[in-house]
């Protein structure tokens, strides 16, 4: 039962519309790479600055995250720091518990 709960997993993730490979290397080289997510980044010529939001933000970190490190996460106003891994923190069994309830108490504050 584990095998194909995670095979049907790997199926779902791997079945999303393909990222261009200029966007991948720019989210992924200057995003993550430069920290453009902390120090802001420009779109259609406007420098978005993540303190300069005016929103409610959360930002949920996974301290087992091998795909985007913990310490490339802006610093939002609201932290979620979780002991799980990129995907798990979505799909994994702790995901309730660690992610979806707190993401819903959060969401309820609003």
């Amino acid at each position: 039962d584990a095998a194909v709960r995670f095979e049907l997993m790997e199926d779902w993730a791997n079945g999303g519309t393909p990222l261009p490979f200029a966007a991948a290397a720019e989210l992924f080289e200057r995003g993550f790479g430069d920290c453009l997510f902390e120090q802001g980044w420009t779109v259609a010529g406007t420098t978005i600055r993540p303190e300069a939001l005016s929103c409610p933000w959360l930002d949920i970190r996974a301290e087992a995250d091998r795909i985007v490190p913990a310490a490339a996460a802006a610093t939002a106003p609201e932290q979620l720091t979780v002991p799980l891994g990129h995907v798990g923190m979505i799909v994994g069994s702790e995901a309730p518990r660690h992610v979806w309830n707190p993401v819903a108490q959060w969401l309820e504050t609003l």
